[in-house]
């Protein structure tokens, strides 16, 4: 797991984009240990040398990092998506107040998230605001494979890496969205 060392003392109430890296030298780390898992990353063509540029930058500040990594993805990917920061929405709110802040502020009647944001989202908070809540499924892998990864834990980067161009393919034969659906509870009064 490659993580970014950031400015954490004094600064826990900060919001992300306020978020300062602390360490520099970590894009070199980084790519160090993306080329011993992946050797010959330079012979994996566009996205070898998209990772190679994006490592070489300096980054002051977690959100251009961040940034910049996104925007990577989604241009390698071809995902022709709008990205807006929730600070230029001016979103209130903590968990799952802020997130349907933003969806209020955005017009947006489906929220789509990870499978960890169901531990910690009031799921009928979200249905009482008429937003409909998706999650990522990923497919699971079958005994007969030969492969022993678990496509639920592999990162966009290794997907990148792995499967070049095939990319978008992969994620989109491999993953999918899943309605939660909230079944209201019933009444005690209701009940025959």
């Amino acid at each position: 797991m490659l993580t970014i060392p950031v400015m954490k003392k004094g600064r826990y109430d900060q919001r992300i984009d306020e978020v300062e890296i602390a360490t520099p030298g970590w894009e070199s780390k980084h790519l160090s240990q993306i080329r011993q898992a992946y050797p010959k990353l330079r012979a994996r063509g566009p996205v070898g040398e998209l990772v190679e540029e994006y490592y070489r930058r300096e980054y002051r500040w977690l959100r251009d990092a961040n940034e910049q990594f996104i925007d990577m993805t989604l241009d390698f990917l071809q995902i022709p998506i709008k990205v807006t920061r929730s600070s230029a929405l001016g979103v209130t709110g903590k968990k799952t107040e802020r997130l349907l802040d933003m969806c209020a502020r955005t017009n947006c009647n489906v929220m789509r998230l990870g499978p960890g944001a169901l531990n910690y989202l009031d799921l009928d908070m979200i249905a009482d605001a008429g937003v409909e809540l998706e999650i990522l499924r990923t497919k699971e892998s079958s005994p007969e494979q030969k492969s022993d990864v678990d496509l639920s834990r592999l990162s966009i980067l290794d997907t990148m890496l792995w499967h070049g161009d095939q990319s978008r393919r992969s994620l989109e034969e491999n993953h999918w969205m899943e309605s939660v659906v909230r079944t209201p509870l019933v009444e005690a009064s209701s009940r025959p």
